[in-house]
């Protein structure tokens, strides 16, 4: 398709959005978009006309002519952002910036009012196709919450593994947070296919004390006494590798359930996302909406809530900052509060086992870098004796991984005093993260 062919028919769907008030109709013109390169060449045009790409000069205030260097271009998105090199290069004389304009002279008609940022669509960024599905992920909670009007909404923290779920060419489509497939199948009926859902996939176990927690919670508030379930310590990390191990197999008949517990829109602060979560009935018994615990004006109370979470066998309690938008990224308008605290290091080697683990694996040697920091230890509490036996001998298999490990507190080495790397106390393997590429200190 060429360039002239694509600009064509944005200029026939830019005069039906024009034509219309209507978001749902606006929606469905911006929903004809059927081919990736055109959603990308779309979505950078809206992002220019809303300001998010600067280009420092009116395209209109040129006079146009034609140019011996005539450049050829694969997409608008390409020729919008050759424009904003002289920006970019920090030179925005007459001169240069004349340059460009006569480069791209051919397509003035349609480009300029897009720089000049005279299009007007009646588009928010709620209307467009997303195509960044990264989950906000959540901060420590440290005794310190960011500032928020109308204050929090208190939800348990859940031990799965994290799933968006897009609706898109009539299907159900479920990534992890990396982004990738998931060979999973939620039947999502009663759910609005317009949104775009965040949440984790649990086992019914781990669902139906999630459940439980929240029943025990209410009755706690009416009546002020605590009910609390015998639980196993080891329940959760079991569950949560099973699960896992659940969620790889290539079969779509899964004994799985999917908790939301968000909606991924960046227009829409958190207060109002819940309250359409709120209203949503899902009529399968694979999907269930995550409930809050309870709303708080501040931080009192947020101990006794952990206490009582973690005393039934949860993990632990989630912030949500009611004023707060979606972001699609680590933020501290989101956070977590649990009692064990925890990083997600790399394995970077191994040492080998002694006394009754010889010939096995000893401890493995983890890190995590963040900013000019850097935490590395090494670790064996955890492991068990079949993980020892098995990554002895498929080393390749272990370098890399990515493995929560729970910890007291930090501290430095009296070899590392003065240097910018640390060490964790009583570190503790809690289990392999199969489920994230990456490290973090959160």
């Amino acid at each position: 398709m060429t360039i002239k062919e694509r600009m064509e028919i944005f200029s026939e769907l830019f005069d039906d959005l024009t034509n219309t008030n209507s978001q749902l109709e606006k929606r469905q013109i911006i929903n004809s978009i059927v081919t990736d390169s055109l959603q990308d060449d779309f979505n950078y045009i809206i992002e220019c006309l809303n300001g998010k790409h600067k280009f420092g000069y009116k395209y209109s205030n040129y006079i146009l002519k034609s140019s011996n260097t005539l450049k050829n271009f694969d997409s608008i998105k390409e020729i919008l952002e050759f424009l904003q090199e002289p920006k970019i290069n920090k030179d925005l004389s007459q001169d240069n910036i004349q340059e460009y304009v006569n480069d791209t002279y051919e397509y003035a008609w349609f480009i300029g009012p897009i720089v000049d940022r005279e299009l007007k669509l009646g588009i928010g960024n709620s209307l467009l196709k997303k195509t960044n599905y990264e989950p906000m992920l959540a901060k420590k909670y440290e005794g310190m919450l960011p500032y928020s009007k109308e204050g929090y909404a208190i939800t348990e923290k859940l031990d799965g593994n994290r799933c968006i779920a897009r609706f898109e060419n009539g299907i159900w489509i479920f990534t992890s947070r990396n982004g990738k497939i998931m060979n999973v199948n939620f039947d999502m009926s009663g759910l609005d296919v317009d949104y775009v859902y965040d949440g984790e996939v649990l086992s019914p176990k781990q669902t139906e004390l999630s459940k439980q927690i929240f029943d025990a919670f209410k009755q706690r508030e009416i009546t002020g006494n605590m009910i609390i379930f015998s639980t196993n310590d080891d329940t959760s990390t079991d569950d949560f590798n099973n699960t896992s191990g659940i969620i790889n197999r290539h079969t779509l008949d899964k004994k799985l359930i999917y908790n939301i517990f968000d909606i991924q829109d960046e227009e829409l602060n958190y207060q109002y996302r819940r309250y359409l979560l709120n209203g949503m009935k899902p009529e399968s018994n694979d999907v269930r909406i995550l409930p809050v615990l309870t709303y708080q004006r501040d931080d009192e109370n947020l101990h006794d809530y952990l206490n009582f979470v973690t005393s039934m066998g949860g993990e632990g309690i989630m912030i949500n900052a009611l004023n707060a938008k979606y972001e699609h990224k680590r933020t501290d308008k989101l956070l977590k509060f649990k009692k064990v605290q925890t990083m997600d290091m790399k394995v970077i080697g191994y040492l080998p086992g002694t006394g009754k683990y010889t010939g096995l694996i000893g401890s493995l040697r983890v890190e995590v870098k963040d900013n000019d920091k850097i935490y590395r230890c090494n670790v064996g509490s955890g492991l068990t004796d079949v993980q020892r036996e098995y990554f002895i001998t498929h080393t390749n298999e272990l370098i890399g991984k990515i493995v929560e490990v729970g910890y007291f507190s930090i501290c430095q080495d009296i070899q590392n005093k003065g240097t910018n790397i640390y060490s964790l106390r009583f570190p503790r393997i809690l289990k392999f993260r199969y489920d994230k590429n990456e490290t973090s200190i959160y």
